[in-house]
């Protein structure tokens, strides 16, 4: 049985999902997570581990010492990420890289996944994502790294992160490659729900706020087309922040029925050069975000308020990208029917 280990773990939980779903028999020997909410949603999706650490700083992993088989980890991105203040390794969050370092340092897991932001790459100019490689190579490990988009497995958001998977067995090394992206044949309409409470639809003052150039920032771009792919999902937190789709008074199901919205309307209104007439703008659900991240209906059960369950989906790893990861791992054949295409990604061997 799979021995693994998380940190910085969250309340989705990905690779717990992700081992679930491609039948991978694990144990979970411990998990890290410092956000109370995010911990409850974790216990309720996937039961407690064998030890549940709160704080990162606070976790002595020697007991640990050639025990671990795989390391999922990704330290907080806010100061790497391009739409923060880019401080680097050298701001007060984005620094606990080094103390999941030393986790790993201390424990030497047999295989490790690390992920991160794409900003990593450019961050400090280029320096930060030197000192992750650097770091990993002095422990030891053979590492290959490879920008993937959420899209590119079958599920349509628009999701670019960094990931790297390092083995300490050079033969595992050489016999790893990513997995080639998938053909989408999903749009965003196919993941959003029949029935949708009143409540997620925007008022006339959130309406008014999206089209008023001083909130530029969460305006017109950040509402989504539904036959298109979703934005990349952000925690969300505060400002009317959450994804919004743009949903016709009159329409079509996902059964092709007719379906009425709710009575209000926004009668029109004038962005970029069109002219939208009986249209409404809504947010997208918690179970709609879910989706988007690759949890299937059934596990979707969430005991934490929207405000936290928006936040937990936007700052998971999506689910069919570490089970694409997990694939290449342990050599396991998708029962999907795959439609490989070219890309031309990133890939780098560290």
């Amino acid at each position: 049985m799979l021995k693994i280990a998380t940190a910085f773990s969250g309340g989705l939980a990905a690779p717990e999902f992700a081992l679930r779903y491609e039948n991978i028999k694990h144990e979970v020997v411990f998990a890290c997570e410092w956000d109370k909410y995010a911990r409850q949603q974790y216990l309720h999706f996937h039961g407690k581990p064998q030890t549940f650490y709160k704080d990162i700083k606070d976790l002595d992993a020697t007991q640990y010492k050639n025990e671990i088989d795989l390391f999922v980890w990704g330290s907080p991105c806010q100061d790497l990420s391009l739409a923060g203040k880019r401080k680097g390794f050298d701001g007060a969050k984005s620094s606990l890289f080094r103390e999941g370092a030393r986790v790993m340092r201390e424990m030497m897991p047999k295989c490790f996944i690390f992920e991160n932001v794409k900003g990593l790459l450019s961050s400090n100019n280029g320096n930060d994502y030197k000192e992750v490689v650097s770091t990993f190579q002095k422990l030891g490990y053979h590492c290959t790294m490879q920008v993937m988009n959420t899209k590119d497995y079958g599920v349509p958001q628009n999701r670019e992160r960094v990931f790297i998977v390092g083995f300490l067995d050079y033969n595992e090394h050489l016999g790893f490659e990513f997995e080639k992206p998938i053909k989408l044949t999903k749009k965003l309409r196919d993941i959003l729900e029949d029935d949708v409470d009143e409540k997620y639809y925007l008022s006339d003052k959130q309406y008014k706020s999206l089209i008023n150039p001083k909130y530029e920032s969460m305006g017109m771009d950040r509402v989504n087309n539904i036959d298109d792919i979703c934005n990349c999902l952000t925690t969300m937190e505060g400002g009317n922040r959450e994804p919004k789709i743009l949903q016709k008074e009159r329409g079509f199901n996902k059964g092709g029925e007719h379906s009425i919205c709710p009575t209000i309307t926004i009668n029109s209104f004038q962005e970029n050069n069109y002219l939208l007439k009986n249209y409404r703008i809504r947010k997208l659900t918690p179970t709609e975000c879910y989706r988007l991240q690759g949890v299937k209906d059934e596990d979707i059960d969430l005991v934490v308020s929207n405000t936290q369950a928006y936040k937990i989906a936007g700052n998971a790893i999506s689910v069919n990208v570490m089970q694409s990861i997990l694939r290449s791992i342990y050599k396991i054949k998708s029962v999907n029917l795959f439609y490989f295409i070219n890309t031309t990604q990133k890939v780098e061997v560290c």
